[in-house]
């Protein structure tokens, strides 16, 4: 039915693949009057602005950016619903001081609360086993008044240490 192929030998299919991979490598090359494409960039980046250019304009030097911009900027937009955004979030935002006393007294509040409970009390205990470093910074002195290193072992041995505490509040 139909013929069988037959595969080219190594060595024929090697030479194809060597003369195909130079031919691509060949398109690849660039003339002498290659020149690089040159990026549409500022020579600063910290004067670029991805805004139109109307906007990139810089304020004159005697002017501030307050000057410029009026207080109730959102009028401009003629908007009514901004309009009312902007009223109801300037009637509901109070100023840092009133922000600092909201939140004292919301702290007050939560304590005052806290200690309607009734009588809280707290015990905590621990154990743990450590040992200091027989040339660490506790024992380096000893270095200094005497060469013999026998209260430097003594003191880096293992201990344990107990820890236990207390709390009431009513």
């Amino acid at each position: 039915m139909f013929a069988k192929a037959h595969p080219l030998p190594p060595t024929t299919a090697r030479r194809l693949l060597a003369v195909l991979l130079s031919l691509s490598l060949y398109g690849c090359a660039a003339g002498p009057d290659f020149v690089p494409p040159t990026a549409d960039a500022p020579e600063d980046w910290s004067s670029w602005r991805s805004v139109d250019a109307a906007l990139r304009a810089l304020p004159n030097e005697g002017d501030s950016l307050s000057s410029q911009l009026p207080a109730d900027w959102w009028l401009v937009f003629d908007d009514q619903v901004l309009n009312d955004l902007q009223q109801r979030a300037l009637s509901a935002s109070p100023d840092l001081q009133t922000a600092a006393l909201h939140f004292a007294q919301a702290r007050v509040q939560r304590s005052t609360v806290a200690a309607q409970r009734g009588v809280d009390v707290g015990v905590s205990a621990g154990v743990s086993r450590q040992r200091q470093s027989e040339y660490g910074a506790g024992t380096r002195m000893l270095d200094l008044i005497s060469s013999d290193r026998a209260l430097a072992e003594l003191l880096s041995e293992p201990f344990n240490l107990y820890q236990s505490g207390f709390d009431a509040s009513w």
